[in-house]
């Protein structure tokens, strides 16, 4: 075969150059799934218009059918990659099905099929020839090549309307990327129809089809390096982002949604369809006041099904290699499972395990920051202690879970008659102990009373069981005040007051109250 070069063949070498560098710009970034579709997409490109190159410069009638039969593997191949990378790009992949593979992976063996047959059928083409002053060989076409060129117009056509509703539910930066990319995919195929549909061939020494891709792939270059196509979308669709168990949310740099995975669609409890574009207040206003302004760490609370969820939120800034800001990456982690076995270990570590009140070590720090308090702002507070009158016959007569089940009720009944800043903390056995903040001895009175009648006053009825239990308390009390002259002793002191007290009123015939008063 003999080449010859024409100045004709410089568009075609500038768009393959174009088209060359594209395709390494993405082939760097092939760890992401739309950058591997788009550098292939390039490849079949650069095979069309070298293969084209080549047959305009052959010199032989042969050469140029040679490469005539070559270029239909990349011409072929373009528009359904490009329309798969359309699919990933504007999140419709899951529209690919397996029955699609199928049709148009057929398409593509069948047209290679009667393009690399042309010696023994007119499908494609009948008559080949050299018209003299011109570069590019004349055909006469069959009934395939219009019907090949039928499903190429549809699948760039099916390409561009994707891109088209795309732009509207985007926010702005990218609807100006879908703008491009819709645009580019549509100037060869306006060529295409110029050509074909309307005889308008602009320039006779080439076809324009191929010398509309460069202006194409100037198109794309502005797509990819200007507005940054491959730097944020693909993170959105790569496998890891959606199988990955932590939520994931993609915004834009105002705060618009760009993406988010289906672990972060769960958490948040929202369907991603007709949400792209949101600001993030409106989508999820919890997450309304995260700050934006530099990398952290945030809990916040969101309402759930089933209750309260609480998730740890980290705020990534995403920056090019130029440190321009490309948006923002929250990576949301539900820790209400932790916060759960929290709570329920302080439950342990500061609770009772019967009653549920303050156990005797909580209780005992507690009061004495109480104690503390009341020095410093020179408040009174009051110490209470009961003691359950006969209790030990109660076990031995009724068994020791109908003598818990007691303890459980005289408890509540207790803490119904308290307030809610008062400490109730059970001491141990059958003993309990109070404290009342800034109360003096007339309110500890009243209290201590009501106390010994909420639990003395109506039986105690026993789950299961006709019968109840009439239960009394001896109660012992000591009213603090800083100008005593015990003031300056420890809490210990003050509740030892009390537990004297306590037996005092035993001794005096239980059911009773005795308060303490400065000797």
């Amino acid at each position: 075969m003999t080449y010859a070069y024409s100045p004709w063949l410089l568009p075609l070498l500038i768009s393959l150059g174009c088209l060359v560098l594209l395709g390494i710009y993405a082939a760097r970034r092939r760890q992401e799934p739309q950058a591997r579709t788009f550098a292939l997409l390039m490849l079949t490109l650069m095979v069309w218009t070298v293969c084209y190159i080549l047959g305009l410069a052959s010199q032989e009638l042969a050469g140029k059918i040679f490469w005539l039969r070559f270029k239909y593997i990349g011409s072929v191949s373009a528009p359904l990659i490009w329309l798969v990378f359309s699919l990933q790009f504007t999140q419709n992949e899951g529209r690919w099905t397996r029955w699609a593979n199928a049709g148009f992976g057929s398409f593509y063996l069948i047209t290679l099929g009667v393009v690399f047959t042309s010696d023994w059928q007119t499908w494609m083409w009948g008559k080949v020839w050299i018209e003299p002053g011109l570069l590019e060989e004349q055909v006469t076409h069959g009934w395939y090549f219009w019907f090949y060129v039928a499903c190429s117009y549809l699948l760039i056509i099916i390409s561009a309307w994707l891109y088209v509703r795309f732009r509207l539910a985007v926010p702005p930066i990218h609807q100006r990327q879908a703008m491009l990319m819709a645009i580019g995919g549509l100037v060869p195929l306006l060529g295409r129809i110029a050509l074909d549909g309307f005889g308008l061939d602009l320039i006779p020494q080439l076809d324009e089809v191929i010398l509309l891709f460069l202006v194409s792939a100037l198109i794309f270059g502005v797509a990819l390096f200007r507005f940054n196509l491959l730097a944020i979308m693909p993170v959105a669709y790569s496998q890891v982002f959606q199988s990955m168990g932590i939520g994931v949310v993609v915004l834009d740099p105002q705060t618009q949604l760009l993406e988010m995975n289906p672990a972060a669609k769960k958490l948040i409890g929202v369907d991603s369809f007709g949400l792209l574009g949101l600001p993030l207040q409106t989508l999820c206003p919890p997450l309304a006041d995260l700050n934006l302004d530099k990398e952290n760490i945030a809990d916040r609370v969101l309402p759930g099904e089933e209750g309260a969820r609480y998730f740890r939120i980290r705020v990534t800034l995403i920056h090019n290699r130029f440190q321009r800001l490309l948006g923002y990456l929250l990576l949301l982690t539900d820790i209400t499972q932790q916060k759960n076995d929290a709570v329920a270990l302080e439950i342990l570590a500061t609770r009772d395990g019967l009653t549920g009140l303050l156990n005797r070590r909580t209780f005992m720090t507690l009061a004495a920051q109480e104690h503390q308090r009341a020095l410093r702002y020179f408040h009174s507070y009051t110490v209470i202690m009961f003691d359950l009158d006969h209790f030990k016959q109660i076990n031995d007569t009724h068994g020791h879970l109908c003598g818990d089940e007691v303890l459980r009720e005289v408890a509540h009944r207790c803490q119904e008659s308290l307030r809610s800043v008062d400490l109730l903390g059970r001491y141990g056995g059958e003993e309990f102990v109070i404290l009342l903040p800034e109360t003096g001895k007339l309110e500890a009175e009243v209290v201590a009373e009501k106390i010994r009648e909420a639990i003395g006053g109506t039986p105690v009825q026993l789950d299961g069981a006709s019968n109840s239990i009439f239960v009394t308390i001896s109660v012992g009390g000591v009213i603090f005040t800083p100008d005593t002259p015990h003031a300056m002793q420890n809490f210990d002191s003050i509740l030892s007051h009390a537990d004297a007290m306590m037996y005092t009123s035993k001794k005096a015939g239980r059911n009773c109250i005795t308060m303490w008063t400065e000797s």
